[in-house]
């Protein structure tokens, strides 16, 4: 709407007071309105330009903070998602700091443990030390074994020669009674008395024979079974200080393994347990930083919001001409009916990036008075923008949550971050085989 005075005024006043006119309608929001200086005269040309500059730049700034408010509403949720996120891995740490108790609890346990297994360790190897010793005093009494048996042959040995005499008195004293016994012939009467001698004689003799031979033999069964006795013990001392000299020496060096094994793990463990108590506190020292930053970052973000509310509630009431706008109707139905028909695809259906890309890139396109276009999912993340989405996600926008509620979406006109003009943005649900939506066509319409 231009404001201008009748070709044929009555005068100065007439002019004055439509300048006043259109001032009220400047001060009641209607920034839509333009004066013309050339229909004015005089002094009240230079005033209505002046006053035209003024709703000109008045018209710019308020463009300005719409665009601003936009972009300070976009704010709201990547704080509230970053908030929540720095609360959640707060939270998981402090868990994880809570367990940072049992580990070093654990790890206490693990050094007493320890502790107590040195003075083990400790009678172990005095144990095996005395096992050595033993097996050397074993060793000793075995040699000491034999060395005494070998004595006992050699006294045993020395019966043989005992037995060997008196075989030869047996057979001296034989050979006597034998010469008796003749004597005794030739006496006659006189000498039968020593004949009864002589018989005893060689009877004593033929027994000490005997009794010889009988020693003779138990002696040399004596002396096979004590050479083998000598022999089998002599192996035997011989193989058990091999095997348990073999089995001392594995054992002690096991022992000995052990022995570092423990220490090794002891070292580290101490380690582990000092280092991770050291990580953990660094990172609790920097999470009481992040806490006190988060009650920051959440009082900016409740401040920006509060900012972006008055903003929009004071564009609301600037922007009341600009919602009396004649839109064109026509336009608007045609650019639903062409969402519905992509979102009715198969290909717009399979949420597919690449298909998606290709139709509404086409349809951008297609329709000149559409600035942007762009889909997303049931969770608001955008499939594909053009231009590229300036959100991370459009969970909060009205758009996304009318559109997935399964209406079509006509927001009010506002200033677009883009051109910098006014548009409004249409937005329809992309439903599934039984209507449910799946996600969201929507795309911005400049009104000229």
């Amino acid at each position: 709407m231009s404001l201008h005075p009748l070709r044929q005024h009555t005068g100065p006043e007439q002019e004055l007071d439509l300048i006043l006119q259109f001032v009220d309608r400047l001060l009641a929001g209607h920034l839509g309105d333009t004066i013309i200086p050339e229909h004015f005269t005089g002094l009240y040309s230079e005033l209505a330009v002046k006053i035209e500059g003024l709703r000109q730049m008045m018209h710019s700034n308020i463009s300005e903070l719409r665009v601003t408010s936009d972009q300070l509403a976009s704010t709201r949720e990547p704080i509230r998602e970053t908030v929540a996120g720095v609360r959640d891995m707060i939270d998981a740490f402090t868990v994880l700091e809570s367990r940072l108790s049992v580990v070093d609890t654990v790890m206490q346990r693990l050094e007493h443990t320890i502790n107590k297994t040195g003075p083990v360790l400790e009678h172990t190897g005095n144990a095996f030390w005395s096992a050595t010793k033993a097996s050397q005093d074993l060793s000793r009494l075995a040699a000491e074994t034999v060395g005494q048996l070998e004595s006992l042959f050699k006294v045993i040995s020395s019966v043989d020669q005992v037995l060997f005499h008196i075989d030869r008195i047996s057979d001296q004293v034989r050979m006597l009674s034998f010469n008796a016994a003749i004597e005794a012939a030739r006496a006659g009467e006189y000498g039968r008395g020593f004949n009864v001698v002589a018989q005893e004689m060689k009877k004593l003799a033929d027994q000490s024979s005997l009794g010889v031979k009988e020693s003779t033999q138990v002696n040399h069964l004596v002396k096979s079974e004590l050479s083998q006795v000598i022999a089998s013990v002599s192996q035997q001392e011989k193989e058990i200080n091999i095997k348990f000299t073999e089995a001392l020496a594995e054992a002690s060096s096991n022992f000995l393994a052990l022995q570092e094994s423990m220490n090794s793990i002891f070292q580290d463990s101490h380690l582990a347990q000092q280092e991770t108590g050291d990580y953990i506190h660094d990172t609790a020292r920097s999470l009481n930083l992040w806490k006190k930053n988060l009650d920051s970052l959440n009082q900016t973000g409740t401040f920006l919001n509060n900012i972006a509310i008055s903003l929009v509630a004071s564009l609301n009431r600037l922007d009341r001409i600009e919602q009396n706008r004649n839109l064109d109707k026509k336009i608007i139905t045609q650019c639903l009916t062409e969402l519905h028909r992509l979102a009715a695809l198969t290909e717009i259906k399979s949420l597919n990036n690449n298909a998606h890309k290709t139709l509404l890139a086409s349809l951008l396109v297609k329709q000149p008075e559409l600035e942007a276009i762009y889909s997303s999912n049931e969770v608001g993340a955008f499939i594909f923008s053009q231009p590229p989405a300036a959100l991370a996600n459009a969970r909060e926008r009205p758009w996304w949550q009318e559109a997935m509620d399964g209406r079509n979406y006509q927001s009010n006109i506002y200033i677009s971050a883009i051109t910098r003009k006014p548009c409004l943005t249409l937005a329809v649900p992309i439903p599934d085989n039984r209507g449910k939506a799946l996600g969201v066509l929507a795309a911005d319409l400049c009104i000229n």
